[in-house]
């Protein structure tokens, strides 16, 4: 009887306060979830006081990967540096021979809970269910990890928000925003991401919809970086000791950003615009400064039709801590039709490594097509909202090895 009456003064709270606080909208293509996180809204009366907002979305995938030849081998070293998105940025640890095209089967998800208290007071969370490692070899859900990516409380003093804990810093829009399937693999080398710390969020409506964000932080190497699952684990993972830019265990490194919307005279266009610093440890060879500046315009051709171009630049210097600069530039468009969405994405990254006397230039194309089955067939087959089905493919160049990749997912996404 206890459980009951407690649940019973918990609601879900409408999604329409949520999305008009949230400065831009997740693709169709990706499921990860930008670093913004929700307002209450203000609390009528007799209203409870405990509201939640939760949002699930998962997939399926099968892909079949191609070396650049079946008689050549392929150098690929294990390393997010090339194409692992989810991994802490290391130098290459081995090289891997790879002689014949291999499969894998794996599934993705985030489950975003946001709990209110009142109109003041909220903790946030994200779970990530991933593959803890890239496979180089046919696998079916092996290594599949779960652990929480964000963890933190926050208080609303409209338009000023404090926030801390595990938190995900804004910085850079392309790992969760570029389209396509493979779109976000080399933009998620600049994502601040598994980071203990705090922040200010300060909300603007003048001239538009403005958002500007102050955080620090240090890696996080406590227990929440490990996979909820037993046998499973996530491959990168750093102790303090083990050194890397931001970790240091102090609170040194610093990110900001400022981003807007519904700007007066530029209907459809959204900017953000970012800086980073991560301290090195007392083992690395320099800091880690960056900044970014990204553009997304949503352009109506005709009824039902629209055009969404994204633009973006980073430029890092100290990357991971050593003695090398990295550039990114990330070119795509989405071009939406009734229930269908078509996308193509390239980034190019230049990369100097003067440690090694080296310089490449790295490349990332791709394309995909989804289908959304809920707006197509809501109204004969309502069960079908939510559903998703993605086709894409990439070519990768990348330490004058290349490769491509042939992708298929089904995806599920829901609000609560």
């Amino acid at each position: 009887m206890v459980g009951i009456s407690v649940m019973a003064a918990i609601f879900p709270v409408s999604s329409t306060w949520a999305q008009l606080d949230t400065w831009v909208r997740e693709n169709e293509f990706s499921i990860r979830e930008s670093p913004d996180f929700n307002v209450p809204p203000p609390r009528a009366p007799n209203a409870p006081f405990i509201t939640f907002e939760a949002h699930l979305e998962g997939l399926i995938q099968f892909e079949r990967n191609f070396p650049k030849t079946n008689n050549q081998p392929l150098a690929l070293p294990a390393s997010r540096d090339l194409i692992d998105d989810d991994l802490i940025q290391d130098t290459p640890v081995q090289d891997l021979v790879i002689q014949e095209p291999w499969n894998t089967l794996s599934g993705d998800a985030e489950a975003r809970l946001n709990v209110n208290f009142g109109q003041y007071f909220s903790i946030a969370t994200l779970l990530r269910f991933q593959r803890g490692e890239f496979p180089t070899y046919s696998t079916v859900f092996a290594n599949q990890v779960l652990y929480a990516q964000r963890l933190f409380g926050i208080v609303h003093l409209k338009p000023v928000h404090l926030y801390a804990g595990k938190i995900h810093p804004r910085f850079g829009i392309g790992w969760y925003y570029t389209p396509g399937l493979y779109g976000t693999d080399f933009d998620s080398d600049y994502e601040l991401l598994d980071k203990i710390g705090a922040g200010m969020r300060l909300d603007i409506r003048a001239l538009g919809r403005h958002r500007l964000t102050v955080e620090t932080f240090h890696t996080d190497t406590s227990f929440l970086q490990y996979s909820l699952i037993p046998g499973t684990f996530r491959t990168g993972l750093v102790t303090l000791a083990d050194g890397g830019a931001g970790n240091t265990g102090t609170f040194e490194s610093f990110a900001v950003a400022l981003s807007g919307e519904k700007i007066p005279g530029l209907p459809g266009f959204s900017y953000q615009i970012g800086w980073a610093k991560q301290k090195g440890a007392p083992t690395d060879a320099r800091d880690e400064y960056s900044w970014s500046v990204a553009g997304v315009w949503q352009f109506p051709l005709w009824e039902n039709v629209t055009l969404e171009p994204v633009f973006e630049w980073v430029s890092v210097t100290g990357q991971g801590g050593f003695d090398r600069n990295a550039n990114y530039l990330t070119a795509a468009a989405t071009l939406r039709f009734g229930s269908w969405a078509g996308a193509v994405h390239t980034t190019q990254r230049i990369v100097n490594d003067f440690s090694l006397g080296q310089s490449r230039t790295d490349s990332l194309f791709g394309f995909a097509l989804a289908y959304d089955f809920g707006s197509a067939w809501k109204d004969k087959l309502p069960w079908l909202d939510g559903f998703s089905a993605i086709v894409g493919y990439r070519q990768v160049y990348a330490f004058n090895d290349s490769f491509q990749t042939l992708g298929a997912q089904i995806k599920y996404s829901i609000d609560f």
